[in-house]
């Protein structure tokens, strides 16, 4: 059944003039692609251009959809389909959600809480520093990075999210088969391994300039909102933050010298009501109310119920925060910070992750306890 749902997903993608919009509405109406192509008698209530309708009678588009199954059907690469519940459900919230996504890697990152990072090719050492130092501690946090496997930002937020448990998550230009840029090939596969990678391309697309803007919009639409390292005045980076802002995301920048070209971007998103950020800590405060959804909350609860002698530190410094509470059973971050000298930003990512495996609990007057 999901072979024939994915044929039937290809022939709506291949159809010319039928677009991202148009197969969210038929697939939210219709629930399948295969209903929607067997009730075409109700597509012009939907407001289906009749000329759409008349290519899909006329099989426009099954020849490329044909082509396309069969080299699926060699290397069975791994997809997600718009009709389908394991669908991302931040995605199905896009204007314009891809119908197929092509996927290698760690699927369940998908169900994180996650930020993208972007930035420009072209980097100095501020913006390289900022960038993975960003990605490291929010991915110690818990917090799955998502990027787009180009040189420059892109790559160091994938490296230094790769440190953390959150890991990272690479949105391809290309087919998932395509090893572009090609000095990223390494970094590709160590993220296959413990991240992932996504493409919403058919397997073997080249690199194409148009297909970039385009990938840019999965990138914003799969994170709770983007950070922006550093960006030109003409950007690729401000291409998602515009995708960010249509799809209702947080959008945080660093501030950068006034007088330099390569972070005029940042600056003007910040006058335009961007986040100022200067390191995990402020981003962790904007996610606070966020993170505490219905749904982590379930599984606070469940992490509640062990004993608090159960705990099972998954590092050196969640173990001396747990060793710290049961010996001062509660405390804040600040004489934490002082006395287990580990710095504000990194304990704060940490004692985020803590609360939301349920190990520690955040009470009045933002005491942490194991209780």
């Amino acid at each position: 059944m999901r072979e024939e749902e994915f044929l039937n997903c290809l022939i709506l993608k291949n159809t010319p003039g039928l677009g991202a919009r148009t197969w969210k509405k038929l697939i939210h109406h219709f629930k399948t692609a295969k209903d929607a192509l067997e009730n075409l008698d109700e597509w012009p209530y939907l407001n289906v251009r009749s000329d759409i309708i008349c290519a899909i009678k006329q099989k426009k588009g099954a020849n490329d959809a044909e082509k396309e199954y069969k080299l699926w059907q060699k290397k069975k690469y791994n997809i997600l389909l718009l009709s389908n519940n394991d669908y991302p459900e931040l995605l199905k919230e896009i204007p314009d959600p891809p119908i197929i996504i092509y996927y290698k890697g760690e699927k369940n990152l998908l169900n994180n809480y996650c930020i993208a990072i972007v930035g420009s090719r072209k980097t100095s050492v501020y913006g390289r520093e900022i960038a993975e130092k960003l990605a490291r501690d929010l991915s110690n946090a818990g917090i799955t990075i998502v990027s787009g496997l180009a040189v420059g930002i892109d790559t160091l937020a994938h490296k230094g999210a790769l440190l953390g448990v959150g890991s990272t998550i690479a949105v391809l230009g290309t087919g998932i088969d395509v090893n572009y840029p090609a000095q990223n090939r390494m970094l590709k596969e160590h993220i296959i391994k413990k991240g992932l990678i996504l493409s919403e391309f058919s397997p073997t697309t080249p690199p194409n300039a148009e297909n970039f803007p385009i990938r840019n919009r999965l990138i914003s639409g799969l994170s709770l909102g983007i950070i922006v390292v550093q960006a030109a005045k003409k950007s690729g980076s401000l291409i998602t933050a515009k995708y960010a802002l249509e799809q209702n995301r947080l959008i945080f920048s660093i501030p950068g010298p006034v007088n330099l070209p390569y972070f005029e971007g940042n600056n003007q998103l910040l006058r335009n009501g961007a986040i100022l950020i200067r390191d995990s800590k402020d981003i962790l405060i904007e996610l606070a109310p966020i993170i505490n959804l219905p749904k982590l909350d379930k599984n606070i609860d469940k992490y509640n119920k062990r004993p608090s002698l159960n705990i099972q530190p998954s590092s050196e410094i969640e173990e001396k925060i747990v060793n710290y509470l049961l010996k001062r059973g509660e405390a804040g971050i600040n004489e934490m910070s002082e006395d287990l000298t580990i710095d504000s930003s990194t304990l704060m990512a940490t004692l985020v992750q803590m609360e939301v495996s349920g190990k520690i609990k955040k009470g009045q007057n933002n005491q942490y306890s194991l209780e």
